[in-house]
């Protein structure tokens, strides 16, 4: 009888490996071809493949669909967006731009990160996106130091 679920037991009845632990394999394969091997360039070689090998595995077994992190940044933007909104229609303008730039690069800073640590963004271009929001708070703190005392926001 055929099983439609996610039993295992099709699965070590049959004498086949899941594939996780085909992946766990060929990473060992890789490494110990980098141990065994007399020549720097394939031991680097395999040692980058283990890698990579690595980083698609632990990609392809996330927990959370792509699906649903899309709709909580959509989510997010729009709450944004309304915070935005409405700190323009109450509050004077300059605390409105300075509410809404520091909502806006703190969303920046959110997204950032957790495409950092889905694996799609570069620590690179993550330490821009966080050199913005430190620019903008070092460049509204010495703002607020140069005003007169009834200019000041807070």
């Amino acid at each position: 009888m055929a099983s439609t679920g996610r039993g295992r037991s099709s699965k070590q009845g049959n004498g086949c490996p899941s594939l996780s632990e085909q992946g766990h394999q060929q990473i060992i394969d890789y490494l110990r071809l980098a141990e065994e091997s007399r020549y720097v360039e394939i031991r680097e070689a395999a040692i980058r493949l283990a890698e990579q090998t690595s980083k698609y595995h632990h990609k392809q077994s996330a927990r959370v669909s792509p699906n649903l992190i899309l709709w909580i940044y959509l989510i997010l933007g729009i709450a944004v967006t309304a915070a935005n909104w409405l700190a323009y229609s109450h509050y004077p303008e300059r605390l409105a731009f300075e509410v809404s730039s520091i909502s806006a690069l703190v969303y920046l800073a959110f997204v950032g990160t957790t495409l950092f640590l889905a694996g799609r963004l570069s620590q690179a271009n993550l330490m821009k996106i966080l050199g913005w929001l430190r620019s903008h708070f070092k460049a509204w703190g010495s703002g607020r130091d140069k005003m007169p005392d009834d200019q000041k926001l807070g």
